[in-house]
């Protein structure tokens, strides 16, 4: 069986037997490249968290958890896309979690993903 997500080459955080990785998942619209890390967390404005990628033949949807609550698991389309939003979150960080799920509903391996996500919608204080 494929993994979830295809990628053209290696990402750390992934799961080399199945080739699940992050390469190709968007956080609200930003691709990993353009991420703004600090300390392993991506950062975000926005009071969502909107999740796309690519999946894999083999692969019906992918599990979404936040903070250990699974959230949703959005279906692979015929297009081999998945597409998740969180709705409106507080500022927090989140530890969200991507799992490839096959059509029998179990999750793949040890393909599961972690990435914690902050949302921070305040403004930075004026300089004193």
């Amino acid at each position: 069986m494929t993994g979830c997500l295809e990628t053209s080459g290696t990402t750390s955080g992934g799961d080399a037997a199945t080739g699940f990785s992050l390469a190709l998942v968007t956080i609200n619209g930003v691709s990993q490249s353009s991420w703004i890390t600090q300390s392993s967390n991506v950062y975000t404005k926005q009071n969502y968290i909107n999740l796309t990628g690519n999946c894999s033949r083999g692969i019906a949807s992918i599990q979404v958890t936040m903070n250990s609550t699974i959230v949703g698991t959005p279906a692979c389309s015929g297009t081999l896309t998945f597409s998740f939003n969180s709705g409106v979150l507080t500022d927090n960080t989140y530890a969200v979690e991507l799992a490839p799920v096959d059509a029998n509903g179990i999750v793949v391996g040890s393909a599961t993903l972690t990435k914690n996500i902050v949302v921070d919608t305040q403004s930075p204080d004026n300089p004193v």
